[in-house]
């Protein structure tokens, strides 16, 4: 039960960040990003997926601890401060 609340919280986030930036947010869970860095697994994932405009994708692989994101130029902040969102949020 616990998962099925986390999920729509975080469901509930993602649509709340849309609205009011326009910023869609994609998350990428894998175990590992077998030998790239997690930066570069995330950039070779959008460009894979085709993501562009507003897009956001945050790679988080659980067996190495790492984790990486992509953001489209048209996302309004610098990678220092999406560094900092994303160190304490």
């Amino acid at each position: 039960m616990a998962a099925i609340t986390c999920e729509r919280e975080v469901s509930a986030a993602q649509e709340t960040l849309l609205d009011e930036s326009g910023i869609q947010l994609w998350a990428w869970f894998t175990d590992t990003t077998g030998g790239l860095t997690a930066p570069d697994f995330a950039a070779e994932t959008a460009r894979l997926s085709s993501l562009g405009g507003t897009d956001f994708l945050i790679v988080l692989a659980m067996d190495d601890r790492a984790y990486g994101y992509w953001a489209s130029e048209a996302i309004p902040l610098s990678n220092a401060e999406i560094e900092q969102i994303l160190s304490t949020e």
